[in-house]
């Protein structure tokens, strides 16, 4: 159990026992103001079962209260018992905790591991990723190594929708303007070239009716299995897949399993028949398959359509039964936004009513809209942002500034940093916003060398590892030891951090973590600013110098839990 989580159990022990009433460790609190202490209990929910006031109860509390090791006072405030820390001790301790564990700090084992399946992206084939895929794929990340990093087994999976309307006009376009071009002639990446034609289409068909009539047709030869229809959708998809896999990368994504549309879509008919004789679907006047659902607060879902053929929903009825049967999973977790809230209701409820032991265990994780500081993007009128041109556009900037700062550097070693740089500014801004708020994406903004952002966290490391450079210098005569309120600040941000780490893994939230590195990166700042560290006296110097080393291990920790890397110089 790491520092401050051991602190607030021997709290809650020492404030169960005092008042024969069980107080669990998450009851403490993080006073706002210095003033009130490091840790707070609020009394209010006590005042049932003691019969007092909570001001009364919090004041004997504070009175008759023995502490644990660590806590060197307590007061009561009105309702609050404010308890303050050994400052000395938690800088000592802190330093040290970090340095045991290193960069697994953090970092724990699960009692009984879990297997868990994380799913996202899951884009079209008919177009290159594009913002709201990064927000996706941001968050799909980060969240399975967060979860990683609490023994949990992750298994990281992408669905391909690579059948259907969407590929079907790409194919319409290619086939009036495409030339018979091969891969080697494209000119550009594959997605890239895809969703050029998508948007060729959408523009031609506005006044051109065949157009739709056309990719309607495509879709039908394809699922006749048409073999010219097939072989163009062959190639066509993997130009896309090949470019789209570039991305995932240059992005830092990785998958375990990855399952394709065009393999599942005709799957599902034998659970539509197990519904149908548990009573979960019925057939309509017209014979298609619904699934009831209004008696749980839900539309009813058609399931299956008159003539037979299967919908969306069929075959994630089949992959969410497939994910569980091949992998082995205790619970899956789809990646996916907000505006599927409503599919996965559905979805869950059929299956929780179809009597799979796992359908408890399955959770939609919705997040919210991306734009830009200019409105909405729309793929079919070609003003979305793509994956490939944002990231580009951050290395260009990155690489100007870290030019200015450094003009000497080899062309390798600036490619290299400006790729570290610009994935630290578009994850750090995604991932600090919380998962189910609307964001506006600032790219500028993102990159900021100050502020909350990720490019001043890599900052802050190069600065600490700069003084660690130069520590190997003589050192001033003097010795005691004075700890400065900074120091203790640091210290008890690092102290917290194994705690932010595991909460964003129990919610399911980044940002978490995010706000806590912005948080250890101010305090290191703060240090930086008020308290000498290579001009202290001996003693003073050392301890610096071990917390300072610790922070720059948080701060590595936090980054690739989000993500990205911090380099030794910036």
């Amino acid at each position: 159990m790491y520092l401050i989580e051991g602190l607030k159990s021997n709290l809650a022990k020492t404030l169960s026992k005092a008042t024969g009433t069980e107080i669990l460790p998450e009851a403490l609190e993080y006073p706002e103001l210095p003033e009130n202490g490091e840790l707070a209990f609020p009394c209010f929910q006590l005042a049932k079962s003691l019969k007092q006031a909570p001001p009364k109860i919090a004041a004997d509390l504070a009175a008759k209260l023995g502490l644990p090791e660590g806590v060197a006072r307590v007061e009561a405030k009105g309702p609050y018992l404010n308890f303050f820390l050994d400052h000395a001790s938690v800088i000592e301790a802190a330093s040290a905790a970090v340095r045991e564990a290193g960069e697994a700090y953090g970092d724990c084992e699960a009692a009984k591991p879990e297997k868990v399946m994380v799913e996202y992206i899951s884009p079209n084939n008919n177009k290159p990723l594009h913002l709201g895929h990064v927000r996706n794929g941001l968050l799909g990340a980060s969240i399975s190594n967060l979860l990683e990093s609490q023994g949990t087994q992750v298994v990281r999976a992408l669905l391909l929708n690579d059948r259907g309307l969407a590929i079907a006009k790409a194919m319409v376009a290619y086939m009036r303007w495409g030339e018979g071009k091969t891969s080697a002639d494209l000119g550009k990446k594959g997605d890239h070239y895809l969703g050029d034609l998508y948007v060729m289409y959408e523009k031609a068909a506005k006044t051109d009716e065949t157009m739709e009539k056309d990719a309607h047709e495509i879709i039908r030869k394809w699922e006749d299995g048409d073999e010219a229809t097939r072989t163009l959708w062959r190639t066509m998809s993997d130009w896309c897949e090949a470019g789209q896999h570039e991305t995932y990368k240059r992005f830092g994504f990785r998958f375990d399993v990855e399952y394709k549309e065009s393999d599942i879509y005709k799957e599902g008919k034998e659970i539509v028949e197990l519904g149908l004789k548990k009573g979960v679907f019925r057939k309509d006047g017209t014979g298609a398959v619904i699934a009831g659902l209004e008696a749980h607060g839900l539309p009813d879902k058609v399931i299956l359509r008159a003539d037979g053929t299967s919908l969306y929903i069929t075959q994630d009825l089949y992959l969410a039964k497939k994910k569980f049967e091949e992998n082995g999973l205790d619970a899956s977790i789809y990646v996916v936004g907000n505006e599927q809230n409503l599919h996965f209701q559905q979805l869950f409820k059929i299956l929780e009513l179809l009597g799979y032991e796992w359908a408890p265990k399955l959770k939609h994780l919705s997040y919210g809209y991306v734009t830009l500081p200019e409105g909405r993007m729309k793929s079919r009128e070609g003003t979305v942002v793509d994956a490939d041109d944002l990231l580009s556009a951050l290395e260009e900037d990155a690489a100007l500034e870290i030019k200015q700062r450094h003009a000497t550097l080899t062309d390798d070693e600036l490619v290299r940093r400006a790729h570290q740089v610009a994935l630290a500014a578009v994850k750090f801004h995604f991932l600090d916003v919380d998962i189910a708020t609307d964001m506006v994406y600032d790219p500028k903004a993102s990159l900021a060398f100050t502020g909350k952002t990720g490019p001043y966290l890599q900052y802050m490391h190069a600065r600490i590892r700069s003084i660690l450079r130069k520590a190997g210098e003589a050192a001033p005569e003097g010795s005691g030891r004075n700890p400065k309120d900074e120091e203790f600040r640091l210290a008890f941000a690092l102290a917290r951090f194994p705690e932010a780490v595991r909460r964003a893994a129990d919610q399911l939230r980044p940002s978490l973590v995010a706000a806590h590195l912005y948080e250890t990166a101010k305090a290191v700042a703060t240090l930086y600013e008020n308290a000498p560290v290579l001009t202290a006296s001996n003693e003073d110097r050392e301890a610096r110098l071990r917390l300072l080393e610790a922070a720059a291990t948080v701060l590595k920790r936090g980054a690739r839990l989000l993500g990205f890397e911090v380099p030794e110089e910036m």
